[in-house]
């Protein structure tokens, strides 16, 4: 026999829905077998016992919560239009199919914002043509390997690492936020497998010329004795009611508390060091308490350039301490891409003028393998250039 809790609001406070069907409706979502669904159902006369206050969203989603758990107050949310799972969040362009017959487009640039379009396009039933300056898909989303060949500008350098299969480097992106739903979709459509990567992690080191003797040292260390100094400065403001804006005795106490909590102070709020630091002589069993690591110097945390952004640098509303990249390198999201539209792209080919005609537009462009210039007429031209690249072009 399931035991529910009988809780649920006046049977007149409705807002747009009948609560006491939509709770009914969530647990059996929950609960799976007939059987507990039939005793759901069975407690209704007690779930309309009258709630004395108004039932608002957060009363609401905490009894959902105590009855159903978890998932059904994620399922609640919802419902109720505050939470939109990761696979719903994001849609894309919905294009009819047959809609883009007899209209041809030219895409400039090969990157993935080009091939995309193209992608979506063509299934639609445009005629696209993607126009590549290089010899390769993908613009920033490039991987290099041992004895790949750079060429930049006014130089060219070769990668001079060994040549092995989990041995290489992104010099473009590197990682895949948990945001980016359109791009984690299409490397499920296209099957390219991922894998977590670690994004921050407080065992690594910081390093600066200019501090500490150019010795590297612990994030962990850097980021928490940063806080105990903060902490204890923090502490001593508001013990001395130095803060511009006046507090209350009883947030005055709270206050002492969160800082006493954030910066590991110590009973007189002072920062003597902590062992979120980490330990130089490892713990151990019995008689084995572990030697904490000295405090850092304030004057060279100072000094150092950990600040200025490592520090908070996972706290970016775009980075995690753990986030996705494709197994064997950011460039196989180009490939797979590239196994789409690859067809579609003509590589090697340099863009120099962009007109609009009666009909569309004109591109001219040259062949660089071949410095034979071509121009292609097209309905409609879809620009990625970056701006550093489309100033140059007459447009």
């Amino acid at each position: 026999m399931i035991r529910l809790p009988i809780y649920l609001c006046h049977p007149t406070h409705k807002v747009g829905i009948d609560w006491l069907q939509f709770l009914e409706f969530l647990l059996a979502k929950v609960v799976t077998t007939k059987v507990a669904i039939a005793q759901i159902k069975a407690q209704r006369q007690k779930l309309i016992t009258v709630w004395s206050a108004f039932m608002n969203r957060r009363t609401l989603l905490n009894l959902v919560g105590r009855a159903g758990g978890t998932a059904a107050v994620l399922t609640t949310l919802n419902a109720l239009g505050f939470w939109n799972s990761a696979a719903t969040a994001s849609k894309r362009p919905q294009l009819a199919a047959g809609s883009g017959e007899g209209v041809k487009v030219a895409i400039l640039g090969g990157g993935l914002a080009g091939m995309t379009a193209a992608y979506e396009l063509t299934k639609a039933g445009y005629t696209c043509t993607v126009l590549e300056a290089r010899d390769r898909a993908g613009g920033r989303c490039w991987t290099l390997r041992g004895g790949d060949t750079v060429a930049e500008i006014d130089s060219q350098q070769t990668c001079p690492f060994e040549i092995a299969e989990d041995l290489y480097i992104n010099p473009g992106p590197a990682r895949i936020p948990h945001h980016h739903t359109h791009l984690l979709g299409y490397c499920k459509e296209f099957g390219v497998p991922l894998q977590v990567i670690v994004n921050e992690n407080r065992g690594a080191y910081f390093q600066d010329d200019e501090a500490f003797g150019g010795q590297p040292m612990m994030n962990r260390r850097v980021v928490n004795d940063t806080r105990g100094y903060i902490a204890e400065l923090l502490a001593k403001a508001v013990s001395k009611n130095a803060l511009d804006q006046e507090i209350s005795e009883e947030d005055k106490e709270q206050l002492l508390k969160l800082v006493k909590s954030f910066g590991a102070l110590d009973k007189d709020y002072l920062y003597k060091g902590t062992a979120r630091s980490s330990y130089k002589q490892p713990r151990g069993a019995g008689l084995t308490p572990g030697e904490r690591y000295e405090i850092l110097p304030m004057s060279e945390l100072l000094k150092s350039a950990f600040w200025e952004y490592k520090l908070q640098f996972g706290e970016g509303c775009d980075q995690a301490a753990t986030m996705l990249q494709p197994i064997g390198g950011m460039d196989q999201i180009a490939k797979a891409f590239e196994r789409q539209v690859g067809q579609l792209i003509q590589y090697n080919v340099e863009v120099s003028q962009i007109r609009k005609t009666s009909a569309g537009v004109q591109i001219v462009y040259t062949d660089k393998t071949t410095a034979t210039p071509a121009t292609l007429e097209a309905n409609f031209a879809i620009c990625t250039f970056p701006l550093s690249v489309l100033k140059d072009i007459d447009c």
